[in-house]
């Protein structure tokens, strides 16, 4: 984790957001222990997808329950947890209000692969389908993504 603190510690920060499970608090937190003056907000929205009955346990059990089913695996809804399209709908819906609260500032996200996903894919113009493409490799992966004045992604991303 240090490495990733490290990594960004000369980034323009103005406001930090992180998914309120600790894991993620644990990785802003040490983050932002070179900016002092920013306060970390723990959002339930940024949580990993819940996946109920299977959380916990290996992928293969989630795939072929969801090929006994015969469903598309993001429509997938676990007893007792989320399909990855509630997921997606809870990071898109939640970044639309932060991106009209937060129009010029730069923001610091902590979350987790899946919302983290949801959330490249959506900024690419990507549909839900197009999700895998833009998991992380590893934990702890930096993502910079720039946007421009009309809040699309600029060039540079």
């Amino acid at each position: 984790m240090p490495d990733v603190s490290l990594k960004l510690k000369d980034a323009q920060i103005d406001f930090a957001y992180s998914s309120d499970l600790d894991r993620a608090v644990q990785t802003a937190e040490e983050i932002l222990r070179f900016y002092l003056q920013v306060c970390l907000v723990r959002v339930k929205e940024l949580r990993e997808q819940a996946k109920g009955v299977y959380e916990g346990k290996p992928k293969e059990e989630i795939s072929n329950a969801v090929e006994r089913l015969g469903l598309e695996w993001y429509e997938f809804r676990p007893e007792g947890g989320e399909t990855l399209r509630d997921t997606w709908e809870r990071v898109v819906g939640w970044y639309g209000e932060l991106s009209a609260k937060h129009k010029t500032d730069s923001i610091l996200l902590v979350s987790h692969g899946g919302p983290i996903a949801c959330l490249l894919a959506y900024l690419h113009g990507e549909p839900i389908q197009k999700f895998r493409k833009y998991l992380p490799r590893e934990n702890t992966a930096v993502s910079v993504i720039e946007l421009d004045e009309t809040g699309a992604l600029s060039k540079r991303s």
